[in-house]
């Protein structure tokens, strides 16, 4: 049950990935890109954590991203990457 609450996730986030990719017109520039992998371990209160890297205007901004999980159980592993449209800033 909890694999396919997995596989569930997973596909959920690609499908996002794909329509972000798709709301962004054909016309515009491409302002960098973006790469994340992300583990969760849980059993019962589990943990989620990642680092990534965005490219933007030919500079590496590395981040993190980290959570808490409730009533998970198993062990997981996310690898994304995409490209980023209409930014302005890296804090924008």
């Amino acid at each position: 049950m909890l694999d396919a609450y997995r596989t569930i996730c997973s596909l959920a986030l690609s499908v996002l990935i794909c329509c972000l990719v798709a709301a962004a017109s054909a016309a515009d520039t491409p302002s960098g890109t973006v790469s994340l992998e992300s583990t969760s371990v849980a059993a019962g209160v589990g943990v989620q954590w990642g680092e990534g890297i965005l490219i933007y205007n030919g500079k590496k901004y590395p981040f993190s991203v980290q959570g808490l999980e409730v009533l998970g159980v198993g062990y997981s592993e996310v690898k994304a990457e995409g490209t980023v449209y209409n930014r302005t800033s890296v804090l924008s």
